[in-house]
């Protein structure tokens, strides 16, 4: 069983699971046979992520060349979306954290569920977290993106009715302090994630005396933040989804090197304009389906139990299977009007990206 996470410890070298070749059924999918976990992650996730072949693949130099082949379909219809999503962030000037950039990508998408995900970015300072999370966000369409730097509860309220609904909230970084008041104003962003909705009863001086209003903003919101932060409050924590930057010698290094090609002016800068239009052009088609799961029980029929938290932990597992699905929605058919989600394509890549993060959770 892998070792929880300390402090020396690498994150690259937690959250790995290794499977067996027994085989189990999924309900519903016909002639299709996954692997369980040997071997669980620790019992807040462990054993219910049910081996799968991978559909993330691998960047190599010559894989690279054979992506660069002339498109010959729109990127809604490639059958190796995936791989184009990641090589463009790539191209974007994010180094390394490719997997980290595509979780955060299929987060952003999760806006058009009616349980988004929410994610917090952990690191050290300058380990680039706030720039992965805005640099993703560019390849969404503005106006779904709401980017509040910093913010403050009585803000929430202060904004049209729908101004949530269905976008992704990214704010800056997260406040140290850990009293009571801080914890309370972030009481309002929890349950915004929780109850895709928020109210407040407000006093108001009218003509005939003093009424009640009762104000609500609505959800659902897809969320993220970042922070330097060693611990954060539990209530907040179970909401949120861990990624942690990569802060290894090799990772500063790749940043050093392109660091210095910028100054070195070796290469013309490449627009990277056409890449951000076209992928803000594909999420806008992007339409809010409801996904079938055919394998969804058996997914919680092989979860730890022990821990409340695993309820959480389901729901945030399906929705990344969901995002996954509706990036592939113009290369599926429906059945009975519900999009159906893979084992091959959408639960293998929600597996291999959730890993690590529920490993950390």
């Amino acid at each position: 069983m892998p070792k929880p996470l300390t402090k020396k410890q690498s994150h690259e070298d937690n959250g790995k699971a290794s499977t067996s070749p027994l085989p189990i059924q999924v309900p519903g999918v016909k002639n299709r046979m996954v692997a369980t976990c040997k071997r669980g992650l620790p019992d807040r996730v462990g054993r219910f992520l049910l081996g799968s072949p991978s559909r993330l693949g691998t960047f190599t130099l010559t894989q690279e060349k054979r992506e660069m082949r002339p498109k010959l379909k729109s990127l809604a219809k490639n059958t190796e979306l995936i791989l184009e999503i990641k090589r463009d962030i790539r191209t974007l000037g994010i180094i390394g954290e490719l997997e980290a950039s595509l979780l955060v990508y299929i987060v952003y998408t999760s806006r058009l569920l009616d349980d988004p995900l929410a994610i917090v970015m952990r690191g050290v300072s300058s380990s680039g977290k706030s720039v992965l999370l805005r640099r993703v966000a560019q390849l969404m369409p503005l106006d779904a993106v709401v980017d509040a730097m910093s913010m403050t509860s009585a803000s929430l309220y202060n904004t049209p009715v729908d101004f949530f609904v269905h976008k992704i909230l990214l704010t800056g970084e997260r406040m140290h302090s850990k009293d009571d008041q801080t914890r309370d104003e972030n009481a309002n962003l929890r349950q915004l994630l929780s109850e895709k909705i928020i109210s407040k009863m407000k006093s108001v001086q009218g003509e005939g005396g003093w009424h009640t209003e009762l104000i609500e903003r609505e959800g659902p919101v897809a969320y993220a933040e970042s922070t330097t932060s060693g611990s954060i409050f539990e209530e907040d924590l179970n909401r949120l989804l861990q990624i942690y930057t990569n802060e290894s010698s090799a990772q500063t290094r790749q940043v050093m090197q392109a660091v210095a090609e910028k100054y070195a002016r070796k290469k013309v800068k490449s627009s990277t304009q056409s890449i951000i239009d076209k992928h803000r052009k594909f999420q806008e088609s992007l339409k809010p389906c409801i996904v079938r799961v055919p394998f969804a029980k058996t997914i919680a029929d092989n979860m730890p139990a022990e821990k409340v938290k695993a309820r959480r932990v389901i729901t945030q597992v399906l929705a990344a299977v969901e995002a996954v699905a509706l990036l592939h929605q113009f290369q599926r058919q429906r059945e009975d009007g519900f999009l159906i989600a893979t084992v091959e394509q959408d639960y293998a890549v929600a597996r291999e990206l959730l890993l690590k993060p529920l490993h950390a959770s």
